[in-house]
């Protein structure tokens, strides 16, 4: 089964396994980044709320910037605008260990480099996800869609195994010289993929347009949320489950683990590891199927009432192994979730404006994210983060039942979405999942 699996299939089609190779080297290296980001602002000025300043200054220009992100993807080779993010995100990096080697770093220039990184991701996130489905062809998606939950994985436990031992051996300013390092590659490999497919998109701008025209051809994206009620409804379920699963969890999980009797660090890094080790074996398992297209729905709601199921494992659970098996099971029902709702975007949105549909998904997404942890914290302690995780699983089914009884969620199942942009060239991957779609495949 494994020799002919998607996973492999996609790994060994060039233009995707190129690309994605050279984005897992970056994931890694953010991986990296983000403990010795936090292990240095923690130790310059001990303060949590500095940690959230710099986490805040990356976050607000994502969700500022997201629409143009998305009708930049949507106008030039994409490609070539994640090539462009990544080496100005590597240059920015290498500033940052510039001046982390002389001594000069300090708390201001992590928030303005921060918030410039942001702006290179409200435009490098709609980019990638808009090029995948024009790199790797309709049979290999569910493989690429799964190695990019992979590639997420990966870093993840990249970045917890070896990020502390690799600050403690060679410091923070050589965590931020590879990082930008990782960037670099990233950008050299997406350029490669770009060139190995014979990417050449270049939508020229209307003869004569104005800022009027130019905002209204930006909010394209919103109008085919506005107008599509399973992505809207669906959209607004994803923004509510990252508050109520996703935050509480950020915020919760390590107050459980470290509440219990003994506790050391070591069992924080295994559950953390166990949360992203189940993610992994779901993408593995899922990315050797073609996910049916009559089952997206299903999917993608059933994950959320299984993912807050284990939550109120977590919170009512004694024993150690209870919580661990909350936590695989957790970390598998994100990924399931994420795969059905990908899946669902590539078959039904139409590629002319799938860079500004993604950019609004994922800034509506996730507009109330860093709210949520703000939340959690300030009412979860040792004392309360079982409770939290109780009533935040148990609202989280509620949440996801209601998506799932709506009449507007089940168009997920078999609807594409018809518009005047769907006239637009397709790459041939897209026509051929589309058709099947269409034929009820």
């Amino acid at each position: 089964m494994f020799a002919n699996s998607p996973i492999l299939g996609a790994l060994r089609h060039r233009p995707f396994g190129t690309l994605w190779a050279g984005q897992v080297c970056s994931q890694i290296g953010d991986g990296l980044y983000h403990i010795a980001l936090i292990w240095w602002v923690l130790s310059k000025s001990g303060s949590g709320f500095d940690l959230a300043l710099v986490l805040a200054c990356s976050y607000i220009p994502s969700l500022l910037f997201a629409v143009w992100g998305g009708l930049l993807a949507d106008r030039l080779p994409r490609t070539r605008v994640m090539a462009v993010c990544d080496v100005l995100r590597g240059a920015l990096m290498l500033l940052v260990a510039l001046l982390a080697f002389g001594g000069g770093l300090e708390l201001w220039h992590l928030y303005l480099v921060a918030a410039l990184l942001g702006t290179a991701e409200a435009f490098f996130t709609p980019a990638y996800d808009a090029a995948v489905p024009w790199v790797a062809p309709a049979t290999l998606l569910a493989g690429a869609n799964a190695l990019r939950s992979i590639g997420y994985d990966t870093s993840d436990i990249a970045g917890m195994t070896i990020g502390g031992l690799a600050i403690a051996a060679w410091g923070p300013a050589l965590i931020f010289l590879l990082n930008a390092a990782t960037f670099f590659v990233a950008a050299g490999c997406a350029l490669a993929a770009g060139l190995i497919a014979g990417e050449r998109r270049l939508v020229r701008a209307p003869a004569g347009e104005t800022s009027e025209s130019l905002l209204h051809e930006a909010a394209a994206g919103l109008r085919v949320v506005r107008d599509t009620p399973w992505l809207r409804v669906g959209i607004v379920a994803c923004m509510l489950l990252n508050i109520l699963q996703n935050a509480i969890m950020i915020i919760g999980l390590p107050l459980l683990v470290a509440a219990r009797p003994g506790a050391q660090p070591y069992d924080l890094g295994v559950m953390l590891a166990l949360v992203a080790g189940g993610s992994l074996v779901v993408a593995v398992v899922l990315g050797q199927f073609e996910l049916p297209a009559q089952r997206l729905n299903l999917m993608f709601y059933g994950s959320a009432i299984v993912g807050g199921l284990a939550m109120l494992g977590f919170g009512l659970a004694d024993a150690w192994w209870m919580c661990a098996a909350g936590a695989a099971i957790y970390g598998g029902t994100l990924t399931a979730g994420s795969l059905a709702w990908t899946r669902a975007l590539q078959l039904s949105v139409p590629d002319a404006v799938f860079g500004r549909v993604s950019a609004v998904d994922n800034a509506v997404s996730w507009v109330f994210g860093p709210l949520g942890v703000l939340l959690a914290g300030a009412l979860m302690n040792d004392a309360t983060a079982a409770a939290v995780l109780t009533i935040g699983g148990a609202s989280s089914v509620a949440v996801a039942l209601v998506g799932l009884r709506l009449r507007a969620t089940l168009a997920m199942d078999g609807a594409i979405i018809d518009s005047r942009f769907d006239s637009a060239p397709q790459p041939a991957s897209r026509q051929a999942a589309r058709a099947a779609h269409r034929a009820g495949c």
